[in-house]
């Protein structure tokens, strides 16, 4: 039974207006026709006071107007002429969601102090920051606002820990944790991720405006210095929130993006694993390591050779324009992707690897696209330019680090598969 201790009725918009800031509502009940303003401002005012209160609309049966009074805030509709058991359905069940969300609030809210902050730095808590994620995620998949992350990771740090002790780098840790409090807004959260991983998330910014931040903090880390151990760098990762995402989605992008500034030459700025060939009129040089291995022997054989090639065929783009050179790079790796391709298939197969049709089918669109891609160096059309960005992105970063991670969990829980012969 449904008890109300504090139930208000208007019969205009004005006297709502002039009187419901002074309360906070669970539930509204509007009827549209008693509207002297706009609906959507009505609603937009309602959401201003109590973000999770529960609003039905009575109106007439008219689906048209659904999809517009939902992208404004409403949560559901009571059609006239009004069946009392659907009413009181409809009220129970948005009062239960309004139940749960408030629940969900103060849940992030009492919190434990210990738990929200980082003991070292007084940066937030991974615990606390996962927390607010979910939240803000909920709140974004209704308001559409833009969010972006950033993950960043002190570089070399071992060796400060190393050369002049523990002591020294917690140093380091609660200075850097004051240079990003100093440089960021009010509005952005920051969190010691863990050990010298750092994550921000950035309020109303899209990827664009994270660019410009992380690059602002890499440059101000690097120029910063750190009395009796000198300067250091850091390497960025950074994506913004796309539909469908989650935090798992998100932090894992993230991850990837890191990796790849770090596996790149650190002290730089990576975003949506998306790699630029050259930096500063530099080419990239990829540098293989743990992040690649799959913990199968053939396979990391095999990435290991690929990227070595990749490597050389980037620099051979930056160091001299000769096409018979270019085109027997490219050629060498077309020809050692065939046959890393059927290794890999012949492994995953015995591995009982779910995916493993899927998995045979990108190689087969890969290949194909990379044929195409010789063919028309072969006619002079692309540039060999383009050409070493089609190896960087696609075979490295698409390929070998998203789509071929997925399957690493099984030469990390089994044993290796037979050596192929």
């Amino acid at each position: 039974m449904l008890e109300a201790k504090n139930v208000n009725y208007y019969q205009n918009s004005t006297d709502f207006l002039d009187n419901s800031s002074h309360f906070i509502y669970d539930l509204f009940l509007i009827d549209l026709i008693m509207l002297d303003y706009t609906d959507e401002n009505i609603i937009s005012h309602i959401r201003e006071q109590n973000q999770q209160s529960a609003i039905i609309l009575i109106t007439p049966h008219n689906n048209s107007i659904m999809p517009y009074y939902l992208s404004v805030g409403t949560d559901d509709f009571i059609f006239k002429p009004i069946d009392f058991k659907s009413f009181m359905a409809k009220m129970i069940f948005c009062l239960n969601q309004y139940s749960l969300k408030k629940a969900l609030v103060q849940k992030n809210v009492d919190l434990p102090t210990e738990l929200k902050k980082d003991s070292l730095t007084g940066l937030y808590s991974r615990v606390y920051f996962i927390k607010i994620c979910k939240k803000k995620l909920m709140e974004i998949s209704q308001t559409m606002q833009p969010i972006a992350f950033i993950l960043l990771d002190i570089d070399n740090f071992k060796n400060v820990n190393d050369e002049y002790g523990h002591l020294s780098g917690d140093y380091v840790l609660k200075n850097l944790g004051l240079i990003l409090k100093k440089t960021l807004r009010k509005s952005d959260i920051i969190c010691r991720w863990g050990g010298e991983e750092f994550i921000i998330l950035l309020a109303d910014s899209n990827l664009a405006d994270a660019k410009k931040i992380a690059e602002k903090l890499r440059l101000t880390i690097a120029f910063h210095y750190f009395e009796n151990i000198g300067n250091i760098t850091a390497s960025f990762g950074l994506t913004k929130y796309y539909p469908a995402d989650t935090n798992e989605s998100i932090f894992k992008r993230l991850d990837q993006s890191l990796y790849l500034a770090k596996l790149t030459g650190r002290n730089k700025v990576v975003s949506d694993n998306k790699l630029p060939i050259f930096i500063n009129k530099k080419p990239i040089s990829i540098e293989w390591g743990p992040f690649f291995k799959s913990h199968n022997s053939i396979i990391d054989a095999e990435h290991h050779m690929l990227i070595n090639l990749s490597n050389e065929f980037i620099h051979t783009c930056f160091t001299q324009n000769k096409t018979t050179v270019l085109l027997s790079l490219f050629e060498m790796i077309l020809s050692k992707l065939i046959i890393h391709a059927a290794h890999e298939e012949e492994i995953l197969c015995h591995n009982v690897y779910p995916f493993y049709l899927e998995h045979k089918k990108i190689h087969k669109n890969l290949l194909t696209e990379i044929t195409t891609i010789l063919n028309n160096l072969q006619s002079e059309k692309p540039s060999f330019t383009s050409a070493g960005r089609y190896i960087i992105q696609n075979i490295i970063v698409e390929h070998i680090v998203k789509d071929d991670f997925d399957f690493y969990y099984l030469f990390t829980k089994k044993p290796h598969s037979k050596p192929i012969p």
